[in-house]
């Protein structure tokens, strides 16, 4: 591992990292980390390629000001691209996700949202 970027809690209850193995050309511009664990936000070129890389571990309850907080945080998506992985701890798609479907939490709503904005799209 030639890049390690991360975000961690006090406890081992949460943690965010990003890895970029050696060989692989990265230059990082500024990271982004949440204090509480959350999540860790890298702007920098990969291959030449600008790019905002981004690892979320989200909240096991319904905490939509999350999402938005998150997501307010997330620079350059108009020119640079954008690789998001992470868990959500949310179902986004619970006629796919699901055997029994369940109604759509704030949270859905407000991840569904700001995917529409930022034009990011969900690859399962």
């Amino acid at each position: 591992v030639d890049h390690i970027f991360h975000s961690e809690y006090g406890d081992r209850s949460r943690g965010a990292a990003i890895l970029i193995r050696k060989g692989v050309s990265f230059v990082n511009e500024s990271v982004i980390s949440d204090t509480k664990g959350r999540f860790v936000i890298v702007i920098g070129k990969l291959c030449g390629f600008n790019v905002v890389l981004a690892n979320v571990y989200g909240p096991n309850w319904d905490d939509p000001q999350f999402f938005c907080t998150f997501f307010a945080k997330l620079p350059h998506l108009d020119t640079y691209h954008l690789i998001l992985g992470g868990d959500f701890n949310k179902v986004l798609q619970p006629n796919l996700d699901r055997s029994n479907p369940t109604l759509s939490t704030d949270c859905v709503q407000v991840c569904i949202s700001c995917f529409a904005i930022y034009g990011i799209l969900q690859i399962v």
